[in-house]
């Protein structure tokens, strides 16, 4: 039969509990009120991401309690939507410039230079830099190590 956990801890994890429960449903309103999608990107992102970690503190130190031991596997969702929620966020935000742009909206900031420009520009710079290199001298070359060095060379590879 397994000990019932202490008061302190109960209450702990009823206070971690309501508190990502109150964000969830910050970041949930936010969501809904929010008119533009780019501001619609912020409470999801920060305030569900805040109150899941609250939530799987309370079971942190609920299951800790319980099994007197420390119960780290109640992280790993948290440690995920960490890693992967800035990367959706960014995904989303890229959505919503195209949509912008592609809606003809002028406070959408420019796209950036085209790839095939860019590739274009870089070689007309490579061309204009070793036409104008050509007629340039050599560098001089390094005088040969003579016999009566006391440091002798290397062997040339073959």
């Amino acid at each position: 039969m397994i000990a019932p956990v202490p008061a302190w801890v109960e209450w702990l994890t009823a206070a971690l509990i309501v508190i990502g429960s109150l964000l969830a449903l910050l970041a949930a309103l936010g969501l809904a009120l929010l008119k533009d999608g780019m501001q619609r990107l912020h409470p999801p992102a920060l305030a569900n991401t805040l109150g899941v970690w609250c939530i799987s503190g309370a079971a942190l130190v609920y299951f800790s309690a319980l099994e007197s031991a420390l119960a780290f596997y109640v992280w790993l969702i948290p440690i995920m939507l960490t890693i992967t929620t800035p990367i959706s966020t960014i995904l989303i935000a890229r959505a919503v410039l195209f949509r912008h742009r592609q809606a003809g909206d002028p406070d959408a900031p420019p796209p950036l230079q085209a790839p095939a420009k860019m590739a274009a520009d870089m070689t007309a710079d490579i061309t204009t830099n070793t036409a104008s290199d050509s007629h340039q001298p050599d560098p001089p070359t390094p005088p040969a190590l003579s016999g009566t060095s006391p440091v002798s060379a290397a062997p040339p590879r073959p």
